[in-house]
């Protein structure tokens, strides 16, 4: 898996460039036809590069009606916001079917796995004892069973169903799953994180996948567009391939919304305990990226707006992943209060994975939001963020084992509420942000009690060049732990991390 995920940074930063300067020359092109008061005009060559999806649209550029082409150009149409074709129901539904069987085959006859075992007694077993709570690996059920939650989901997105038609396969997905593929029982903590975060992680790379897939490209760079394309999102690569998509040359385009990524790569080190410079260097390949604009005034779509960040440890055995984060916008509304100052309220859906020798922390969250940019001058800005909410369900690593769930599970299941303040100046000669994430966990199964989580992640970024700078982010992690019948805990773990990083696009907004 995590070869897959270190291929997929690979091709963002190889088109990442290439992504942000075709939505920047789009958009002056959409802002210069819609302007009635510009004296330029429109060359036949800026005309052929405005990606029309019918003749119908083009039409509507030739005749320069205001009001159709304002639409157009924030991203409207008549027909699918994805401009996907929708197909029979029958399809998707086989695709799960299929996928279903074709990991239940492999398990049972290549890995001898004895879950895959099937029985129509296995079944009957299953629906007789009902749901449990598993004693499954951390990377198990808070990033292996979301990952095949965002499969089902896609399996829908990619043959031209909406979010919500595509989340009742999530949801269908894992309960059949859990009903009918495993002898062993049926778990309540997969139904809950492989649909609500299957639906998170869906959702982000079906769009993703949408800025990757260019129907006009040809030869190599339609290769490694639809490849690239293909592994963010594997059930659309999938549809694509025998929908005969993947090599079909025409006229069609995709939602696109604006994209800043950086890339990254860094030395960390893991320190013991409160000792800064101790412990063991490691490499981190990572990435942070923000897809869609929050402070742009039109009606908006769910999911239009997010950010997600990643980071990967290379050697001295941490973790392969080391975290994994991001947060969607729901619903919502901006509001400008005055001419510096643009703000965001709405609700949020979250996904939080991380994990280290120090601590394991999975999350499932919904939030109320508030965004705000201040422009401090032309060249600067100030933003910041405040989330508040509920955790239906999470997990974090526990000092005290529950030897009744398992020997595979070394946390306890719980439900809570969390924070997150986030802070960013930006400024010609760099960037400066901090954030700090406050989970309170209440223990749904494992040792009882209430756990306390802070993290707090200042960075530093200074250019040396265009787009290319060198900085410096910190980690500061601390965990107050109270149990009804065993010793309070409060332990503190630092890391320090050097870095060179590249940017594409206006990761500020």
């Amino acid at each position: 898996m995590l070869k897959l995920y270190i291929v997929l940074f690979i091709v963002l930063i190889s088109f990442g460039s290439s992504f942000s300067q075709n939505l920047e020359k789009s958009s002056s092109l959409y802002l210069k036809l819609n302007d009635k008061n510009s004296k330029d005009k429109i060359s036949l060559l800026e005309m052929n590069s405005i990606k029309e999806n019918d003749k119908k649209t083009f039409s509507l550029f030739l005749k320069r009606d205001p009001v159709k082409t304002k639409l157009f150009a924030k991203g409207k149409d008549n027909v699918n916001p994805d401009y996907v074709k929708k197909y029979p129901l029958w399809i998707p539904i086989t695709e799960v079917i299929g996928l279903h069987t074709g990991v239940c085959l492999f398990s049972n006859y290549v890995l001898h796995n004895d879950f895959a075992k099937i029985s129509f007694k296995s079944v009957a077993q299953n629906f007789k004892t009902g749901f449990v709570w598993d004693p499954d690996f951390f990377l198990t059920n808070f990033f292996a069973h979301p990952l095949n939650g965002s499969i089902y989901y896609n399996a829908a997105r990619a043959n031209g169903y909406n979010y919500y038609v595509s989340s009742v396969f999530a949801f269908g997905g894992s309960l059949t799953w859990e009903l009918f593929m495993e002898t062993e029982p049926p778990s309540t903590n997969d139904i809950i994180s492989t649909t609500i975060s299957g639906i998170f992680l869906g959702e982000v790379t079906h769009r993703l996948s949408s800025l990757l897939i260019d129907e006009k490209a040809t030869g190599f760079e339609r290769v490694m567009r639809e490849l690239g394309a293909g592994i963010i999102d594997l059930a659309r690569g999938f549809n694509r391939l025998f929908q005969g998509k993947t090599w079909e040359v025409n006229n069609d385009t995709y939602s696109r919304k604006p994209l800043a990524l950086n890339a990254y790569y860094g030395v960390n080190w893991n320190n013991y305990g409160t000792k800064i410079g101790t412990g063991v260097a490691n490499g981190v390949l990572g990435f942070g990226l923000l897809y869609g604009n929050p402070f742009y005034d039109k009606k908006r779509e769910i999911m239009d707006f997010f950010r997600f960040s990643g980071n990967f440890n290379i050697g001295a055995g941490q973790p392969p992943i080391a975290d994994l984060e991001g947060y969607a916008l729901l619903f919502g509304r901006e509001k400008q209060t005055s001419k510096k100052s643009d703000n965001l309220f709405g609700m949020f859906h979250h996904y939080d994975y991380l994990s280290n020798k120090a601590y394991e922390i999975g999350a499932i969250s919904f939030t109320v939001g508030w965004l705000n940019r201040f422009k401090t001058s032309k060249t600067s800005q100030i933003i910041t963020a405040i989330h508040l909410g509920v955790i239906p369900l999470g997990g974090s690593k526990s000092n005290y084992v529950d030897t009744s769930g398992g020997k595979e599970r070394n946390y306890s299941y719980s439900g809570g509420a969390d924070t997150k303040l986030e802070f960013s100046y930006s400024a010609k000669w760099g960037l400066v942000t901090a954030g700090y994430n406050l989970f309170w966990y209440h223990t749904y199964v494992g040792i009882k009690g209430n756990e306390f989580y802070g993290i707090l992640r200042p960075k530093i970024v200074i250019n040396l060049i265009k787009n290319l700078g060198i900085g410096a982010q910190f980690l500061f992690a601390h965990k107050i732990g109270y149990y009804h019948d065993f010793p309070y805990i409060n332990g503190r773990a630092y890391q320090a991390m050097l870095l060179l990083q590249y940017k594409f696009g206006d990761i500020t907004f």
